[in-house]
């Protein structure tokens, strides 16, 4: 049965998400944020006059986090949660396995209880881009974090 015929269903809306680190909330902040994705590698075997196809090894995408950039402080404390340390200090910027707790994407209902969680395990912000400013434009500035991770849970 469809979703479009059953008026108590109530598929998930993108807007409707949660990004938690530990304990925060910084939902307010982020514009966006890129669910785990998940691809294996296809090996070939030719056997006699046939092609056979095998699953290769797994792996998980990297995740993007676009930030709305605000005159407060928010952005910062997001990325001092990371463990990101100004580059200034000591050469070092982060370190794998940085983040108090594991990152938590949150997908919630209409009345906001979390429906699926997925949990981006061992992760780490492997880039900051802060776009680019033009003067043809009255958008918003923008920064997006690709954030590696070794494996996510789906819950």
């Amino acid at each position: 049965m469809t979703f479009w015929t059953d008026s108590t269903f109530e598929p998930l809306r993108k807007y409707r998400f949660l990004v938690r680190i530990g304990d925060s909330d910084i939902r307010f902040d982020l514009k966006s944020v890129t669910l785990p994705n998940w691809e294996t590698d296809m090996v070939e075997y030719k056997l006699m006059n046939h092609m056979i196809k095998y699953p290769g090894i797994g792996k998980w995408a990297d995740c993007q986090m676009t930030f709305v950039v605000t005159s407060g402080s928010s952005q910062k404390k997001f990325l001092y949660m990371t463990g990101y340390k100004n580059i200034k200090g000591n050469g070092a910027t982060l370190e794998k396995k940085k983040f108090p707790s594991n990152p938590r994407i949150e997908l919630l209902s209409e009345n906001g209880a979390v429906v699926t969680t997925f949990t981006l395990h061992n992760a780490w912000i492997q880039s900051i881009e802060y776009g680019e400013l033009n003067y043809e434009e009255d958008g918003f500035v923008e920064a997006t974090l690709s954030i590696s991770l070794d494996y996510a849970t789906i819950s």
